[in-house]
């Protein structure tokens, strides 16, 4: 679903099913930023996104509450879960 380096723009006219969640790169150095996946979570028309590619080193900026912030009141839930967790 995800580019590496950033949103599929085609991806609408590719899948053809009933995608409710997506696992986006977030981290913006070589894979989406924040602002970049909202837009990807919104053309891809998904309920929940699981931020990915982020926290593991400083060069990755991007984090979690940034998406958050982006895709407050489109009804997209972001699962922001900390390494170890589960969702």
């Amino acid at each position: 679903i995800a580019g590496g380096r950033s949103h599929v723009g085609h991806a609408d006219q590719l899948f053809a099913v009933d995608t409710r969640a997506a696992a986006l790169p977030i981290g913006d150095l070589y894979t989406m930023s924040p602002l970049e996946a909202s837009y990807a979570a919104k053309m891809l028309g998904v309920k929940y996104v699981l931020p990915i590619h982020h926290s593991t080193f400083p060069a990755l900026t991007g984090k979690p509450e940034q998406l958050v912030e982006r895709l407050k009141g489109s009804g997209i839930e972001v699962l922001a879960v900390k390494p170890g967790e589960t969702v």
